[in-house]
């Protein structure tokens, strides 16, 4: 006799920033022996504008339209100008007999949202405000799309370990080896992001700033 169940975790929202300074949907299956795997992840880009004609109205601006997050976790932020958010949530179904339990299907999701700023009538600026303001946003994109690149391999590693787990005895073991796995790699994502911020700090104290 076999039983079904679905287990669902909670939705976890990570929020990465930078200061000072494609959307697509990416679909992937998986199968390790009977069971079947479904990846999505969702990235989606959005821009806050603003008029200027000056570096000071263009601070202005980023100050007026950037986005707007609690600073109990960002103390050390005073401005936000480009910001990655990111949720990610799994579901399984496991199958359980006498003396077994293992998982049958899996789908993990991340949705990701990078905000950068958009300067909407640069045009009317000078040549060299406007190379300069290029290579800056370019800088806050790169500095994000690492936080992106990150968050998307988060999801992957879980998916790989969560799918190597085999056969237990309880279904109560299975959930909680789940659990720990999630666990395990939020962890290392926090340091990974946390060691990149830190490094580009070095490297952004002695860059020629806009």
């Amino acid at each position: 006799m076999f039983l079904s169940r679905n287990t669902s975790s909670f939705s976890l929202s990570i929020k990465h920033c930078t200061v000072s300074f494609y959307i697509g949907i990416v679909t992937s299956l998986s199968f390790i022996g009977d069971v079947y795997a479904k990846t999505d992840i969702s990235v989606t880009s959005n821009y806050y504008e603003f008029a200027a004609k000056d570096k000071a109205s263009i601070w202005a601006g980023i100050i007026s339209r950037s986005p707007k997050i609690s600073l109990d976790d960002h103390a050390q932020h005073t401005l936000i100008v480009g910001l990655t958010e990111w949720s990610l949530r799994y579901k399984y179904t496991f199958k359980a007999a006498l003396y077994r339990c293992e998982i049958k299907n899996f789908n993990i999701s991340a949705d990701i949202a990078v905000h950068l700023p958009h300067w909407e009538d640069k045009w009317k600026a000078s040549s060299v405000l406007q190379e300069s303001w290029d290579n800056y946003v370019r800088m806050v994109s790169d500095h994000e799309d690492i936080h992106k690149t990150y968050a998307i391999r988060t999801a992957d590693r879980i998916d790989r370990d969560i799918l190597a787990i085999g056969q237990r005895k309880r279904c109560e073991e299975l959930e909680s080896e789940v659990e720990e796995i999630f666990k395990r790699h939020m962890i290392q994502n926090r340091l990974d992001n946390a060691w990149f911020d830190a490094k580009e700090k070095i490297y952004q104290k002695n860059a020629i700033w806009f």
